[in-house]
């Protein structure tokens, strides 16, 4: 295997996609299932616990993908996601997830995708249930932390400005 191919070039950018978007669906995936039952009215009938819970984790990697074009574009860094932890990413991460989270309950709730159950924490003035919420602000930052992690980069690539 090559240097280049540990260092970055087109493998190196399509594992980090794999490894981010793994950990993105096991989180998310956790945390759906955590929280549907006792926060969430979902219509299981056609397709199972389950299988509903793996949908909605499969479309929690794409807002996580969303939000990665976002902040790439808001702060001019496509590489961004190598420092999740700097404050004005952080920053612009947090608005952007929030915005985006907001927004797919609104769709989802007038769809009649899903209902709160009476318990469900509800954020005042824009009607949306808090745990949606937070689990975007939360676990998208944390997905790229793990992922950094686990594809830690070889120390002869560490002067290397690819991805």
């Amino acid at each position: 295997m090559s240097g280049q191919a540990l260092c970055g070039g087109w493998k190196g950018v399509l594992g980090h996609i794999l490894v981010s978007s793994v950990v993105a669906f096991v989180l998310h995936f956790l945390w759906e299932s955590a929280q549907c039952i006792p926060f969430f009215v979902h219509r299981y009938e056609r397709f199972g616990f389950v299988p509903t819970m793996v949908r909605a984790a499969t479309g929690d990697i794409l807002l996580t993908w969303i939000s990665v074009a976002a902040v790439a574009l808001t702060v001019r860094d496509a590489r961004w996601v190598r420092n999740v932890t700097r404050r004005r990413t952080l920053v612009v991460l947090t608005v952007v997830n929030v915005v985006l989270a907001i927004a797919v309950e609104r769709y989802a709730l007038s769809a009649g995708r899903w209902s709160y159950t009476e318990i469900n924490p509800v954020i005042p003035m824009v009607d949306v249930s808090l745990l949606p919420v937070l689990q975007l602000v939360l676990l998208v930052p944390l997905t790229f932390v793990i992922a950094n992690r686990l594809r830690k980069r070889p120390a002869a690539c560490q002067s290397n400005r690819s991805i």
